[in-house]
């Protein structure tokens, strides 16, 4: 099933005693809308009409209680003892999100109780760290003179930007290095809008065995111990497990295979639908959640000591469909020229000095540090009559 056709409300739901109440809903010809209480998720009629009367009618007891034909819903009841067969079947579908920062997950109390302590303070940590410092803090859309940025410079213009209190650093825009303990790395401008999609790769350059890399997205601002995919706003495709996190270190779910030393894991974004897929060594797997329509920054973060190298449109991707519809975050160049290479222009002050210096054996003028032009002293000569004349 595509995530295209899913539109899930991340809302907890609350059973009413015993039973748990489904809202069937058609919206038109081709979709169908399912609501558990207050969550729901959109899919064709067909699927819909075999999820709820195939699967839950064979295996759960379902009771219509009521059906508007004019407004084309109604309401399904099934046992809340039952629920285990619902949640069993949505976790099988793509999950998708709305993109309102009120409705993102939350994580219940017994979840948190079975982290370590160490894990559980770091959890709390980031959890008020965000409290006090939600996505829209801070401004994030791009402004005019940073796009005027992209335009001159190109993808040169996105860096990664580590905070002071990470424990790590980057060298020549893209290359991370991770030391020891928890971290994460931003860029600093969000991801684009001006095209269908937005693409970039990570390799890991130098990666122990037992360190955990995540790669993704996140917004801004977001706490700089934490990986992506662990806390809210953010999304993370994990070394480790291969497994996606959305908002929460609690709701993994397998996307793909775990990604070690030399590999190369691709994040892509297509902003129209706020679809994020990730690609693994050139070949992409099935999107991994839609809806996103905050302002994102690619983000990566690690566990422990490692390398990464990101290509962020600067030179060709792993990923070939990349290449060809040209999905870097921008121009590989940019507007603005470079300057010229050493030596390929003539007619210089300095390079016309140097040649006709150079040239004549018989000259000696030479430049000085400060720039005045200078002729070189008399040569010692032994003659008396030169020598006297000096004395007197």
């Amino acid at each position: 099933m595509s995530t295209e056709t899913i539109k899930p409300w991340f809302k907890k739901y609350k059973p009413v005693n015993e039973w748990q109440y489904l809202k069937v809903k058609i919206w038109s010809d081709e979709n169908l809308e399912v609501e558990i209480t207050e969550l729901s998720f959109r899919m064709s009629i067909h699927q819909a009409l075999e999820f709820v009367f195939g699967q839950l009618g064979t295996s759960c007891y379902v009771n219509i209680l009521s059906w508007n034909q004019y407004h084309n819903e109604g309401v399904i009841k099934i046992k809340q003892s039952e629920l285990t067969t619902v949640w069993s079947a949505l976790a099988k579908l793509p999950l998708s999100y709305n993109g309102d920062f009120e409705e993102v997950p939350s994580d219940s109390e017994e979840e948190v109780a079975h982290l370590s302590e160490d894990a559980r303070l770091s959890y709390e940590r980031a959890k008020t760290w965000q409290e006090h410092h939600p996505p829209n803090s801070i401004p994030t859309d791009i402004t005019p003179p940073q796009f005027v940025s992209i335009q001159e410079k190109g993808v040169s213009a996105f860096e990664f930007e580590g905070e002071p209190e990470a424990n790590c650093f980057v060298a020549g825009r893209t290359e991370i290095q991770f030391m020891e303990g928890e971290n994460c790395v931003q860029t600093n401008l969000p991801l684009p809008r001006n095209q269908e999609v937005y693409y970039w790769e990570a390799k890991m350059y130098e990666k122990p065995e037992n360190t955990t890399v995540s790669v993704g997205v996140a917004t801004k601002p977001y706490p700089s111990w934490r990986l992506p995919g662990w806390n809210r706003y953010s999304i993370g495709y994990f070394s480790n497990n291969g497994c996606k996190y959305f908002s929460s270190p609690f709701n993994s779910k397998p996307h793909g295979l775990p990604f070690k030393h030399g590999d190369v894991v691709g994040v892509g974004y297509r902003h129209r639908t706020g679809s994020i897929f990730f690609t693994r060594n050139g070949r992409r797997l099935e999107d991994a959640y839609t809806g996103i329509r905050w302002n994102l920054f690619p983000t990566i973060g690690a566990n422990g000591p490692c390398q990464i190298h990101v290509n962020l449109g600067q030179r060709g991707f792993v990923f070939v469909e990349a290449n060809v519809k040209k999905w870097g975050l921008a121009p590989s160049q940019g507007t603005l020229s470079p300057p010229p290479a050493y030596g390929t222009e003539r007619d210089s002050v300095l390079l016309a000095m140097g040649t006709s210096s150079s040239s004549s054996d018989h000259q000696h003028t030479f430049i000085s540090m400060n720039g005045i032009t200078s002729s070189r002293p008399p040569p010692y000569s032994a003659d008396t009559s030169e020598n006297n004349n000096l004395m007197n």
